[in-house]
């Protein structure tokens, strides 16, 4: 990307006399001079960075607000509640924030009931006020949202053993993931632009305020287990960590990025305060972004903007490779580090360490077995014991918590392979639209907000933290806006 400087008249981007051969130089090795020093940073320009910059401070500010006076939540949230109704980028920066300030650590902030109710509002304002948007490309990823809805629907008629607490979750994410998609779609160029870095300013706030709980370990390890900071489970931060390292780590391998830049730094950061968290999730659903996206890469090397070579991209990798061979090899305590993390605490064994996920893969792929054309029902688990965990008013279900992790098998079982095959349409229909982007960085940002579900199965939360993702995934399938005149010359090509 280029950087821009509005310069005062006399500098080198004011007219200069036609004699003035040298001055033309010098304006072009200055340019130069600008371009190359983009590879040491993370941002385009400095406008990016001045903005990036205020909301920073802003939402550090908000924070701290939060933890002097509760009630301030309260006020923001009603304040989100307005903003939302100005346009579709200030929706989408109300419906990231109050995720983040819904999903706040309990014992460091009070939180006030209301902010359950108030973050649907939220979602059904911004829906309503950008309605009118609803054409173009968005329309076949509405239509690929609801197909899924109503094949699960008429399932949850057939199949469910609690078909209104499946209806009530199938209706909620059908609503989320249309908002997000309706908004993201409405974006113009520069919208997009300055919501990514607002999107990273509030998630920068979020690490930054996290590590300040590091001297007080009750805060920070507020459930006893990993580090969580802010948030209200180690899990929420782990995992949210995987886009945006993602996002890091792609300009470094397969953009013209230094190894020794801020982008290698901030990536290092990431994935220390992932390890602490004791996440896994997040360094898979990295790992498997960053090859999801260097199988397209060495593909269509092409159709991607500020790429570097392919030789330069496995020399950085196999830099990257050894180095973390060589300290894990020579340094005992990376070591111990390292093992604990894969483990995780007490396991002795590779098993023993894949427990939580593998006991539950293998009765939900049993369930499978038991109904597999219609599945058990859409967001719940079979059998009778899960009534005590749904919550109702006035006789509709308000709460019932599921918590499943491999989303292939989860899916399976509460869909069975009629909903699955509308699932991987819906799957289908996402990614065509994200690998229009000429921008790869976007494409690894995406394969991560799936590849998460492996691990935590978001994707259908669109009521909770789950929207997050969406907004993440919504952007990346409108990232096509900044490719300019290539994508005009490939409609004029027909392609």
């Amino acid at each position: 990307m280029t950087a821009r400087f509005n310069h005062a008249p006399g500098s080198f981007n004011a007219p200069m006399p036609t004699r003035s051969g040298q001055d033309r130089t010098d304006r072009t090795s200055s340019a130069v001079s600008v371009n190359d020093n983009l590879q040491y940073t993370v941002f385009a320009d400095q406008d990016q960075l001045k903005r990036f910059s205020v909301a920073l401070v802003l939402f550090v500010a908000v924070y701290g607000c939060f933890f002097v006076l509760p009630v301030a939540i309260s006020i923001i949230y009603a304040g989100l509640c307005i903003w939302t109704l100005i346009g579709p980028k200030q929706s989408l920066q109300a419906i990231t924030l109050a995720v983040f300030i819904r999903y706040l650590n309990p014992g460091v902030f009070s939180l006030p009931f209301e902010i359950g109710p108030l973050s649907w509002l939220i979602l059904l304002l911004a829906l309503a006020r950008n309605m009118t948007a609803v054409k173009g490309g968005v329309l076949i990823k509405l239509l690929a949202v609801w197909l899924f809805g109503l094949v699960v629907t008429g399932l949850t008629f057939v199949s469910s053993q609690y078909p209104m607490v499946s209806l009530m979750k199938l209706l909620s994410f059908a609503i989320g993931a249309s908002t997000v998609l309706i908004c993201c779609e409405a974006l113009d160029k520069n919208e997009l632009k300055h919501l990514w870095v607002w999107i990273m300013a509030l998630f920068s706030a979020v690490i930054l305020l996290s590590l300040a709980t590091l001297p007080f370990p009750s805060l920070a390890y507020h459930r006893g287990a990993g580090f969580q900071g802010i948030l209200n489970h180690p899990q929420s931060l782990g995992a949210l960590i995987a886009p945006f390292a993602s996002w890091l780590l792609a300009s470094v391998f397969f953009q013209k990025k230094s190894l020794i830049s801020m982008p290698v730094f901030l990536s290092c950061l990431l994935i220390a305060i992932s390890i602490i968290s004791e996440t896994r999730t997040a360094m898979v659903a990295v790992a498997l972004a960053l090859f999801g996206s260097f199988l397209v890469f060495i593909s269509t090397q092409k159709q991607f903007k500020g790429l570097g070579s392919l030789s330069k991209t496995l020399l950085k990798s196999g830099t990257v490779l050894l180095m973390g061979i060589l300290v894990l090899l020579s340094y005992r305590p990376a070591q111990e580090v390292f093992m604990s993390y894969v483990f995780k605490r007490e396991s002795q064994n590779l098993e023993e360490a894949l427990s939580s996920r593998s006991g539950g893969i293998e009765m939900q792929w049993q369930n499978f077995l038991d109904k597999p054309v219609a599945g058990w029902g859409f967001g719940i688990y079979p059998g009778d014991t899960f009534s005590k965990d749904v919550h109702t008013f006035m006789g509709i279900p308000i709460s019932a918590p599921v918590e499943k992790g491999f989303i292939p098998t989860a899916l399976l079982e509460e869909v069975g392979i009629a909903g699955a095959l509308c699932f991987a349409f819906l799957l289908v229909t996402l990614i065509r639209f994200a690998a229009r982007s000429r921008d790869i960085r976007w494409l690894a940002v995406f394969f991560s907000c799936l590849f998460v579900n492996l691990g935590e199965m978001v994707f259908f939360s669109a009521g909770g933290i789950g929207i997050f993702y969406w907004v993440l995934m919504g952007l990346a399938g409108v990232a096509y806006k900044l490719n300019g005149s290539h994508m005009q010359s490939r409609r004029r090509k027909g392609t």
